[in-house]
């Protein structure tokens, strides 16, 4: 992938993590039915930062999946190595989190195989 497109592509999933936060903060609440975790001590009972985790680990997952080039699965587990070992401390967290990146994972690899059955056509 040329520079540009590499640049864009983290630019588009960043602004995904960023504007999909709030959607998974309330996925996390409705799933946990408590509202405080890991950013309970720092900001009070806000699933905020669960929030931010959760959509990190879901759209890189699916951004890498889809778009990387040949070691997309080592710098992949070198982007979620870092947010998982952030999350220690909330195990519900750690566990939608990765739960978020394997649902993610899966829905890459079925666009990559549709994109393969259409290439051979």
């Amino acid at each position: 992938m040329k520079k540009i497109n590499v640049y864009l592509m983290m630019l588009l999933t960043f602004l995904l993590i960023i504007l999909f936060t709030p959607l998974f903060s309330d996925f996390f609440e409705k799933i946990t039915t408590s509202a405080c975790g890991l950013a309970g001590f720092l900001l009070g009972c806000d699933s905020y930062f669960e929030g931010f985790f959760i959509s990190y680990s879901f759209f890189v997952t699916l951004a890498l999946t889809i778009f990387g080039g040949k070691n997309k699965y080592r710098i992949l587990a070198a982007l979620l190595l870092l947010i998982f070992l952030i999350q220690l401390g909330s195990l519900e967290s750690l566990i939608i989190s990765i739960g978020a990146a394997i649902a993610a994972w899966l829905i890459a690899q079925a666009i990559l195989f549709l994109k393969n059955k259409i290439n051979k056509k």
